[in-house]
């Protein structure tokens, strides 16, 4: 994968992380309880365009190494 396409994939997932905290990151845009979105229709349409920019980089472009777990008695997996 070429290296911009890989900054702009972290840029992307920073963005839908912002808006999964949106509470912390965004205070003023909490909703209010009125069935409106908190976010305007252009962030609407900008976070839209984040999950299916990641979504295609997933699937046309997956990695394919293997990731090996060592399981210990009353821990957590841990990486080899």
């Amino acid at each position: 994968m070429r290296q911009s396409l890989k900054m702009r994939l972290l840029i992307l997932w920073s963005r839908v992380r912002k808006y999964a905290y949106r509470e912390y990151y965004f205070p003023e845009a909490i909703d209010t309880g009125n069935g409106t979105s908190p976010l305007t229709e252009l962030d609407q349409a900008h976070l839209s365009h984040c999950l299916s920019m990641l979504r295609q980089a997933l699937t046309c472009n997956p990695s394919l190494d293997i990731i090996t777990h060592n399981v210990r008695a009353y821990t957590c997996l841990t990486p080899i």
